[in-house]
């Protein structure tokens, strides 16, 4: 290739822009920057050795001085958006006000009680959660046979490497709600009614159940027909009383 357009061609890549080496993002604007001058010399078949080096000298200065403004340019933007903007700030906001919520902590303390899982309080914010004999199931989701450390505080465990921070989203808490909702053991109870303001033995039967459409998780079908819960509330008759019997106030009343 000695001689030929292809030779210079590669020596100004080489020499002029150092594109066999690294990566060159200044190509196109040194290009264009020389391209009726290395065309000329590319269409003429003929090399002038000092009208080449002319070029690359040129094309070389102007590669090394857009790369710098480049990386400059790729520094600054790094410090503008390192923090993320606001978008950033406000999924930290969202984070934040979840790691306090309280509601958490109620709900799997009382979900590893109702499953049969034992706690051991070891302070610091950290509790050992094991499994026991007396399990409504033969294991429980997302929990080791060993057992394993967990916390609520996530100060707590980004110091200690040993510790699961349970969150919502959580194995152990979500694996624990499917097992309520689809295991057939623990779905059913019976419990006393103690109002005078009803005759001795009425009976009152209480169904709920949650509507939840079944697609494949990519079809998003759950941003529209999220799990719905339905509760029915029947009388002796078969009156259903749910709309008239709030939730909350008819479980305060009931004892195991």
């Amino acid at each position: 290739m000695e001689g030929t357009s292809q030779a210079l061609l590669a020596r100004w890549y080489n020499s002029g822009l150092n594109a066999f080496e690294e990566t060159c993002p200044t190509g196109r604007a040194v290009f264009e920057h020389v391209r009726g001058d290395l065309i000329e010399m590319l269409a003429s078949g003929t090399v002038d050795n000092d009208a080449l080096d002319t070029l690359i000298d040129t094309s070389s200065a102007m590669h090394h001085e857009l790369k710098t403004a480049l990386e400059q340019g790729r520094d600054r933007l790094l410090e503008m958006h390192s923090n993320g903007g606001s978008d950033a700030q406000d999924l930290v906001e969202q984070i934040s006000g979840k790691d306090g919520d309280t509601n958490l902590v109620t709900f799997a303390l009382g979900l590893f009680d109702t499953i049969g899982l034992n706690q051991d309080d070891k302070g610091e914010n950290a509790i050992v959660v094991t499994p026991s004999d007396h399990m409504m199931v033969p294991s429980y989701p997302g929990l080791p046979a060993e057992g394993c450390t967990i916390t609520f505080d996530r100060d707590t465990a980004l110091s200690r490497e040993d510790l699961s921070l349970l969150s919502w989203e959580h194995p152990m808490i979500q694996g624990g709600i499917d097992l309520l909702l689809s295991e057939d053991v623990g779905t059913t109870a019976v419990s006393l009614l103690k109002s005078k303001a009803m005759p001795v033995g009425t009976l009152f039967l209480e169904l709920l159940y949650v509507i939840d459409a079944q697609a494949p998780k990519s079809s998003g079908i759950h941003r529209f027909l999220p799990a719905t819960p339905v509760r029915v509330l029947l009388d002796a008759k078969g009156n259903n009383l749910a709309e008239n019997v709030a939730f909350e106030g008819f479980h305060r009343q009931l004892s195991q």
